[in-house]
Formats: C-alpha cells, sequence, structure tokens
C-alpha cells in the first residue's frame, strides 16, 4: 500500500496523546476506528485499559508490549512509544490529528473500494453489471456515512429549531415527502385504481380526493407489477382524458407484468436507476408480493429486507411511498382479514395503513361503494375519507368524508 495511504506522523501523535492524557482517549475514541490506525493493535488496547480504569501511561503500556500474549499486532516495542511521546506538540491536539488519520483511512478504503469494482467489473462470470454498480453504492454510502462526525443528541429546544430536508406536502393535509401508505382491500374492489388516480391527479396538480382543488404538481412514478400492457394503456388513456393531459414529464410509468425482484441486485438496480432519473416526489407501486421472490429465507427475512429496500428508497430521494397489497385468504370459516398478506412487516411499517371494506347492505351505500377503513392506527392526524363512491363523470373514486372530518 502506498505510503500515501498512511500518515505516521500524524498518528503518533494521536497514540503519544493518548498515553500522556487520558482525555485524550476520549476525545480521540469518537474519531477512530482501531481499523483507520496501522498499530490497531495498540489503540484497542489503550482503548481498553482505559475503560477498564487501568494506567495507561508510557511506562505502564511499555510493560504491556514487554509482556503481552500474543504480542499486540502490528508489533511495538519501547523504542516506538518512547517515538509517539516525543512526536505530541500538545496532547490537547490529539483530536485535530486523529481526523487526519480518519481522512487518510477513508482514502485508503475508497482505494481498495476502486481495486475492487475494477476486479469485479474484469470478471463477467459471477454477477452482472447492475448487480455490481448495486454493491459499489451500497459500500459507497457506508464511506460517505463515515465521512460525518459521530451523531449527537440535542435538546428539545433545539430540535425544534433542525431544518429537515424532506417532509413537504405531496397531497396537502393527507400525505408527506417521506411517508409511506399501504391501501388493502379484496380482489376486484378498486385498490389499483385508486393508486391510479392518486398518481395521475398529483402529476396534474389536482388533489385526488377532492377534485375542486388544485394543488402543486408534483413529479410520480407508477410502477405497475401487474397489468398486461394493452388494459393498462386503456386506464392510462382514461386518467389522462380525465386530467386535460399536459402531464408530461411529471407522470411516469414502468410496466413490469411479471413482476421484479428486489431482493435481486440487477433487479433493485434497474428501479433505483429508474427513480434516480424521474426524480419522483410520489412513487405508487403495486402490488407488493410482485415485487420480491421466494428465496427459500423465512417470510419474515424476505419481506423485511423489502422493507429495507423501500425504506433506502424514501431516505435518499425524499419521496412518499403509496402501495396496494394483497389480503390473505380466508381460512377455516373465519372473516377475511384485510391486512397486507406475507408478514407482519407490513402491518407495522407504514404511517398509514387503509383498509377498503366492501359494506354491507345494512350500511346503505351504493353498489360500488367502499368504507375506508384501518388495519393500523395512523401516525398522524390526517383528513383521509370516510367513505370512496364510484364515479362515471369525472375521476374514478369520490372522496365522502365523516362530518367531523374537515375536507382539503
Amino acid at each position: 500500500m502506498p505510503d500515501v495511504f498512511r500518515d505516521a506522523g500524524s498518528e503518533d501523535v494521536v497514540l503519544g496523546s493518548m498515553m500522556l492524557d487520558p482525555a485524550a482517549i476520549t476525545a480521540v475514541g469518537e474519531i477512530l476506528e482501531p481499523d483507520d490506525l496501522y498499530y490497531s493493535g495498540l489503540y484497542l488496547r489503550l482503548i481498553i485499559r482505559h475503560a477498564a480504569g487501568e494506567p495507561t501511561d508510557v511506562a505502564a503500556m511499555a510493560v504491556v508490549v514487554n509482556t503481552s500474549s500474543p504480542p499486540l499486532v502490528p508489533e511495538v516495542t519501547p523504542l516506538d512509544l518512547v517515538r509517539m511521546i516525543e512526536a505530541v506538540p500538545t496532547a490537547v491536539q490529539a483530536p485535530w490529528f486523529a481526523r487526519r488519520v480518519r481522512d487518510v483511512a477513508l482514502r485508503r478504503r475508497v482505494h481498495e473500494l476502486g481495486r475492487s469494482m475494477a476486479s469485479w467489473a474484469a470478471d463477467g462470470q459471477h454477477e452482472t453489471a447492475g448487480g455490481i454498480i448495486l454493491e459499489a453504492a451500497r459500500r459507497i454510502e457506508g464511506l460517505a456515512a463515515a465521512v460525518d462526525p459521530p451523531e449527537r443528541s440535542v435538546t428539545a429546544e433545539a430540535f425544534l429549531e433542525l431544518e429537515f430536508a424532506h417532509g413537504a406536502p405531496v397531497i396537502p393535509g393527507v400525505l408527506h415527502g417521506g411517508e409511506r401508505v399501504i391501501v388493502v382491500a379484496p380482489e376486484g374492489a378498486g385498490k389499483s385504481t385508486l393508486l391510479r388516480q392518486a398518481w395521475m391527479a398529483c402529476a396534474a396538480g389536482v388533489h385526488p380526493f377532492a377534485w375542486h382543488e388544485r394543488i402543486p404538481r408534483v413529479r410520480t412514478l407508477y410502477v405497475d407489477l401487474e397489468n398486461p400492457g394493452p388494459l393498462l394503456q386503456a386506464r392510462v388513456r382514461a386518467l389522462l382524458r380525465t386530467a386535460g393531459g399536459g402531464v408530461g414529464d411529471y407522470a411516469r410509468i414502468w410496466s413490469k407484468p411479471g413482476g421484479i425482484d428486489l431482493l435481486s441486485p440487477s433487479d433493485a438496480a434497474a428501479l433505483d436507476a429508474l427513480i434516480a432519473h424521474a426524480k419522483p416526489a410520489l412513487i405508487c407501486v403495486g402490488p407488493l408480493y410482485k415485487a420480491m421472490r421466494d428465496t427459500g429465507a423465512r417470510a419474515e427475512t424476505i419481506h423485511a429486507a423489502h422493507a429495507a429496500y423501500w425504506d433506502r428508497v424514501r431516505e435518499r430521494h425524499g419521496c412518499a411511498l403509496w402501495m396496494e397489497a394483497h389480503a390473505p385468504l380466508a381460512t377455516g370459516g373465519q372473516s377475511r382479514l384485510l391486512r397486507p398478506m406475507g408478514s407482519g412487516v407490513w402491518s407495522r411499517w407504514p404511517e398509514f395503513g387503509i383498509a377498503l371494506q366492501v359494506p354491507k347492505l345494512s350500511d346503505g351505500l351504493p353498489a360500488g361503494a367502499l368504507i375506508v377503513d384501518r388495519f393500523r392506527g395512523d401516525r398522524d392526524d390526517r383528513p383521509w375519507p370516510a367513505q370512496l363512491l364510484r364515479n362515471t363523470t369525472s375521476w374514478p373514486w369520490k372522496a365522502v368524508y365523516h362530518p367531523r372530518v374537515p375536507r382539503p
């Protein structure tokens, strides 16, 4: 490894300061990991002894390096300790030198990653280009996270002064950037139609539940994993006609009727690239079960990994997610539970878990109407409709609100 990837002088100052002043051990320990230093064994032993209340001065550490069994790796001699002590201008400056060591260590990791990426690209036998790109992006994200200083807690008053990059309204009063809604309903009830209505209305600058209200239009991406192309074209054509056209780049669509597997590096990389290009404020996707494959792992593991993918998407892009999910079939003569099938992960995951119930005759609602219920409690008080009524003159669904709920 070239000398440019090791700052021996700064490392000597850091380790010497730790032996001269126990306060330097605490300060440096918040900046450096053992692997950041060449003398990682000595650094780790200083940290451990300090935490145990044992002496860490140069005399004590000379005994350690002479008697340690097995020896420290890399090997340290008493002469090395003397050199480190003599390198210290003042122990108060240890954090400054530690940050220099950290910077060089990160440069070394970037260099190592670059060599690995070149090796992966040259080996065409084991992984697709998409998989290589996704793995490289994952490792680069890890390096990027290491650049920032450690997180600190803040006071309640200071927290209220923070500005967050995400959270702007997507559907004003209903759904904000970074938030997640999952809609469950019986097959054929209209949850996909509602999802497409939200997709197109937001792109057209129309509130999907209150057509009279104009809202700031946002970029949207519809990921359809179910409908054959000709059928989907007919439905999109009708929505465009209702929207009055002119949505242009604000409404984008990716049709994959055979489904995808977001646990596959190549499929995940393909969708990552689409999202990065479309820059949507709202992603509408469904059904959830067609975005993963059975890998033989436990269902909870597969679904948790799937949810983690979408969490990375919303954290990276700040977009809201509107998803549709199928409900498990009823068994043993029991009533059907309207919650996402496959795993309890989905029942715990979203901010808003919407269950569209088919009303009973005794409810007195018109044919085709749906009651807007919940499969989990809302994380915030938002004016979701109480009912949805079929409509034939404008957008497919008309929202009806409870008298005590303020309308958008």
